[in-house]
């Protein structure tokens, strides 16, 4: 059973509420080319649409002439190539068939109150829950009611408050057939009836236009509804357009022989081409375009690539065009439903860059992102931060509800990365010694990890740790490669995966310890460092000697952030206070430096942000998504809008912070 989905909006005038679904909806002579309508567009009536109908022996045009369309079409008329049986219908929708219940109420809408009483009683009914489209058709009375003046409130005014009872009902309004002999009435009444529906979001098929018309466009002014052309309103027969178009073209190829009561079977042809028009267009109303890509982005190597892939979801047609000539769409620039996007990416021979291919239809627009790498400059373990290897980290943060990474380069380059997903964390480091950060996260749940490669971009995964254990990446072989280690803090051991060492581990910590890894001594190896908040404590096991070093910095309410904040290639040991906002920092050569620099709210982002070897204190404050950063060149402040509220910074000190709850 479908169920219907209410949406209402208040008339801007007067008390009734009418549907909102957007423009009015008219289907005349302009939308009989039966030829202009699409397979997916009549698929999407079909399994969208539900259609009671009811009428007397003029609305049986639209059956008849919809029953000998299936075979007009089968066998190829008016140039049709379709499926077989696609315009089938039936009471049911049995076999993939349109579902229409024909006859479904009595008589027909001349007869009031009698065709308000019989909608709701059928739309009352459970059986017909699923029915999401009404139709009532005249037969010969619109024309007195407008004469006696109750068109309005025996046919307008009814049909606006079945509207309002049933918003999640389409109603379709109909003008009666032409009256050669009561033309003026006739004309006025379709008239008070068309701009009845030309507000509020109606639905009207124009039962009289179409017979106003022949195919070729040429319009009679007096008609009868036999096609009859006349002369003058009660006037002299002077032909038939019918007939003569019949006559003058080949049955079977161009029309189709079908019942057609009180009129020819080319009345009949139209009013079916018609219908299904309407049906195509009320089922994009009923159903909400749809359109999306099966990824936000792809980060791709220096050389370039071919043959890359997005797959589009869509029930509307769609384009695609990209936004830099480095990005060459060779497939699927355009389609209806779901199909596949192929791009390639020119090779780069400079600075990081980054583009986009957007997909749009339908007043929708979904945006995938093509980000990709320069040539490796200088080969070497990255610093933190550093995502593209130029000497200055980038702003970066990760959003685990989405999995996707945002990076502002300091080029100006804007990435969005989709890599993760919200059981996820972020531990960017340089996998691959390139010089440039890997995208990568860690899935605690089963200790894998995620890895991105810049120098490829193809993934690997890696299973190194359990769900009891920290990520701390690091370069602790010294090969300038990043390496995956984990931290045991119920064990206070540490287990490391070298790319040269293998798989070994350290017992450096206990379960009150937190792990604080950096190059203390300077010799291009990550050291093994535990803080101790209840005591202030740091020990340190040196690379370079073996020797420990125990310092006592800090107390309970502060955080670790130790970096090189004097560029002597030594991590200095330091704290942020954050109740406070005071950086506390013990340089590794001597001295020290007591400095405020953020609040409560903001989180330390300590990096090299201006590229001169030293560390910048830095805090992110995670309400506005701004980073402040003091400049260690100047002493100036640089302030920057980069992330939101559930956005994280994706530095390894704030992702030690927040899995140890440190205030």
């Amino acid at each position: 059973m479908t169920f219907r989905m209410r949406f209402v909006c208040l008339a801007a005038a007067g008390f009734l509420s009418v549907p909102c679904f957007g423009a009015s909806i008219v289907v005349d002579h302009r939308h009989t080319d039966v030829a202009a309508l699409t397979a997916t567009q009549i698929n999407r009536a079909k399994s969208t649409l539900h259609i009671a109908y009811s009428h007397t022996s003029h609305g049986s045009q639209l059956i008849d002439g919809m029953t000998g369309l299936v075979d007009f079409a089968n066998n190829g008329g008016a140039g049709l190539a379709l499926p077989d049986d696609i315009f089938a219908w039936n009471d049911g929708g049995a076999g993939g068939a349109l579902d229409l219940h024909d006859y479904a109420m009595p008589d027909d809408v001349g007869y009031y109150p009698d065709w308000v009483n019989h909608t709701r009683a059928y739309l009352d009914d459970p059986a017909h829950a699923d029915v999401n489209v009404v139709v009532w058709s005249w037969c010969g009375q619109m024309d007195d009611k407008y004469a006696a003046g109750t068109l309005n409130s025996e046919y307008l005014q009814p049909m606006a408050l079945l509207e309002q009872s049933y918003p999640d009902v389409v109603f379709v309004y109909m003008t009666g057939h032409v009256d050669i002999w009561d033309d003026a009435n006739n004309k006025a009444a379709c008239q008070a009836i068309r701009n009845w529906c030309a507000v509020g979001n109606r639905v009207l098929y124009d039962f009289n236009d179409v017979e106003h018309y022949d195919p070729d466009g040429t319009y009679y002014p007096f008609v009868n509804d036999d096609c009859g052309v006349y002369n003058a309103a009660g006037g002299t027969q002077i032909g038939n357009w019918a007939t003569a178009w019949q006559n003058s073209h080949v049955e079977g190829v161009d029309w189709y022989a079908c019942d057609s009561a009180h009129s020819e079977p080319l009345n009949a042809n139209r009013k079916a081409y018609a219908a299904w028009s309407l049906w195509c267009r009320i089922a994009e109303r009923i159903q909400a375009p749809v359109l999306s890509l099966s990824s936000a982005g792809r980060a791709h190597s220096a050389a370039g690539a071919s043959g890359q892939t997005i797959g589009v979801t869509a029930n509307v047609p769609w384009t695609a065009t990209a936004s830099q000539p480095w990005i060459t769409i060779s497939g699927g620039a355009a389609g209806t439903g779901n199909g596949t996007v192929t791009y390639g990416v020119g090779a780069n021979a400079g600075a990081i860059r980054s583009g986009t291919i957007t997909v749009s239809g339908s007043g929708i627009s979904r945006t995938f992102t093509v980000n990709q790498w320069p040539v490796p400059a200088t080969p070497g373990v990255s610093a933190e931060g550093d995502v593209d290897g130029d000497g200055t980290a980038d702003l970066s943060v990760y959003h685990p509800a989405t999995g996707n990474w945002h990076v502002l380069f300091n080029t100006g380059a804007r990435w969005l990365l989709p890599w993760g997903w919200s059981a996820t964390l972020p531990v960017p480091a340089d996998y691959n010694g390139d010089g440039m950060l890997d995208f990568a996260v860690y899935h605690p749940a089963t200790g894998n990890w995620h890895i991105q490669e810049s120098a490829t971009g193809r993934p690997r995964q890696i299973q190194f740790g359990w769900s009891a254990t920290v990520p701390l990446p690091g370069d602790y072989d010294g090969d300038g490669r990043a390496d995956l280690a984990v931290y045991h803090p119920a064990a206070g051991r540490w287990y490391f995966l070298c790319s040269t060492a293998g798989r070994y581990s350290v017992q450096w910590g206990w379960s009150s310890a937190i792990p604080v890894p950096a190059d203390y001594d300077g010799d291009g190896i990550t050291d093994v460092a535990v803080y101790h908040p209840a005591s202030g404590l740091w020990q340190i096991l040196k690379s370079s000697t073996g020797g420990a070093i125990q310092k006592r910095w800090g107390w309970s309410t502060t955080l670790p952030v130790p970096a090189d904040y004097d560029g002597d290639g030594r991590a200095d040991v330091a704290v942020f206070h954050r109740a406070s906002g005071t950086w506390y920092v013990a340089y590794s050569g001597g001295g020290s430096r007591t400095q405020p620099f953020g609040w409560s709210t903001t989180i330390p982002v300590a990096a090299d942000y201006d590229g001169d070897g030293a560390a910048d204190l830095a805090v992110y404050h995670p309400a506005t998504g701004n980073w402040y950063v003091l400049k260690s060149t100047t002493g100036g402040i640089r302030t920057q809008n980069w992330g939101w509220s559930s956005a994280i910074p994706t530095l390894l000190y704030p992702l030690i912070h927040s899995w140890f709850g440190l205030p």
